[in-house]
This record gives C-alpha cells, structure tokens and sequence, in this order.
C-alpha cells in the first residue's frame, strides 16, 4: 500500500506534465512573461530555445514519473 503522497506525485505527473510536453513553447512565453513583470516593456518576450527544449523534457520525466509512481503503487 502507497501513502498518499505517491498519489499526489502520480495525480500531479499526469494531470500537469501532457502540457509541458505538447505545448512546451506557449508555457516558456509564459513564464519569460512571468519573470518580465516590474520590468520596463522592451517589446514582445520570446524564451530561447534552451528553455523551451527543457520545458519539454520537464514534461516527458515528470510524465514519466508520474506514471511509474502510478504503476508502482498498484504493483505493491
């Protein structure tokens, strides 16, 4: 029996994950956009592909956290 954390991490990988990894470029603008405020506007924030190409891979081992964490709780 898994505690309820493992859950939580399962719940969380699989619901918030998909998102990072199909969409890693919308939510790298909106985390530029994020850190930009307080700051004087210099036009439209584009991230740099290094982040958009971590977000994505964030994505893929949260996924894949979230669901061996899932298949591991329901083994035991």
């Amino acid at each position: 029996m898994c505690s309820g954390s493992y859950y939580i991490m399962a719940l969380l990988g699989i619901l918030f994950a998909p998102p990072m990894v199909l969409w890693p470029t919308r939510l790298a603008r909106w985390d530029e956009m994020l850190g930009a405020i307080g700051r004087r506007p210099s036009g439209a924030v584009e991230p740099a592909a290094w982040k958009v190409a971590l977000t994505r891979y964030a994505g893929v081992v949260w996924t894949l956290v979230g669901v061996g964490s899932l298949v591991a709780c329901e083994l035991l």
